[in-house]
């Protein structure tokens, strides 16, 4: 199985500040990541793992990056800071067309704090503010 798909669920999603790192690749639709939850860390959120069997999950973007995975792989991972700050990892993603769950790479936050209510990201917009904390 060849892995050259990620998923975003922030502002590397169309409309937000950086989704120019994903200039040129197609969106393969909306999708969502079950037993997952998205924090508010202000500017961008965070992806965190939840109980299994829990109803937290996370909608982001689907991208294709077909034979350029490594190379966007490689630019991703230092806007990422992979391995300090979040970690990728390959994880199941379920597409809003109800199509069959699709392996994608996807940044996993290290650090914990609260989920977001309703595992959207908006922006920052229902930031409660961290206090000393990343932004």
């Amino acid at each position: 199985m060849n892995l050259d798909r990620v998923f975003v669920y922030g502002s590397l999603m169309a409309g937000h500040p950086n989704h120019g790192y994903l200039y040129g690749y197609p969106c393969a639709g909306a999708g969502v990541m079950p037993n997952f939850a998205l924090i508010d860390l202000g500017h961008y959120p965070g992806l965190l793992p939840c109980a299994c069997g829990s109803a937290d999950f996370a909608r982001g973007e689907i991208y294709s990056a077909g034979d350029d995975i490594d190379a966007l792989l490689q630019q991703l991972d230092r806007f990422e800071h992979n391995g300090s700050m979040y970690r990728r990892l390959a994880l199941p993603v379920y597409p809003d067309d109800g199509s069959k769950p699709v392996l994608c790479w996807a940044y996993v936050y290290l650090p914990g704090l609260e989920a977001i209510p309703g595992g959207s990201w908006d922006g920052g917009s229902n930031h409660r503010g961290l206090g000393g904390g990343l932004s």
